[in-house]
């Protein structure tokens, strides 16, 4: 695998890891799966819990898995010039960003400022999602500005000089073409006779 086919790959890559480290965050080190994304799902209370970013980061990692493989089949690469594409993608990180800047700042009010007396404890991985999860967003601008600039380096493309490919070919017919050889021929002849014969230029 070449070095560039490998940095083509970098989202997916990307994409893979964010999937086990915030998985690992949400399930307490993969304790109890059901108990800390299940059942917060099933009795979800938007102030009193942040388990939908979770749902939030998986969607966004699948989109950098399956648009870096994507790109990798042949009719999907013009999506690379579609600057509609890149926008999305880029605003889809930061509204992430923000999204979880707001959540968590609404979790920790209502944990601790409206319920004063059983306020929440907070662990270590209440903090590193608080942590993780808007790096994730930044880090996931920065892939995609990364990926495009991997993917639109400039190639020789045939198809783009029609021009020099037309002026080749007619060079060539007019090279094998007998008649037309004779033609130039006789009159490169007559004019260099012309040129070094004055007795030629003075009889005209």
């Amino acid at each position: 695998m070449s070095c560039q086919k490998f940095l083509r790959l970098i989202p997916a890559i990307y994409g893979i890891l964010i999937i086990i480290i915030i998985t690992c965050i949400f399930t307490r080190g993969f304790t109890d799966i059901r108990t800390d994304l299940i059942d917060q799902l099933c009795s979800f209370n938007y102030p009193r819990t942040y388990v939908e970013l979770y749902f939030l980061i998986l969607i966004d990692s699948f989109v950098f898995i399956i648009y870096s493989f994507i790109f990798s089949i042949k009719y999907f690469r013009r999506l690379k010039n579609c600057l509609s594409i890149r926008l999305v993608l880029v605003i889809f990180q930061l509204l992430i960003y923000a999204y979880s800047l707001s959540k968590f700042l609404i979790f920790y009010e209502w944990t601790n400022v409206e319920n004063p007396t059983s306020p929440y404890q907070f662990d270590r991985f209440d903090y590193l999602a608080m942590a993780f999860i808007p790096l994730f967003a930044l880090g996931g601008i920065f892939i995609w500005i990364l990926f495009f600039r991997i993917i639109n380096i400039k190639h020789t493309n045939p198809e783009r000089h029609p021009l020099a490919n037309g002026t080749t070919r007619r060079s060539y017919t007019e090279e094998t073409d007998p008649e037309r050889q004779q033609l130039v021929n006789g009159t490169t002849t007559r004019l260099y006779t012309e040129e070094t014969d004055p007795l030629l230029v003075d009889s005209k």
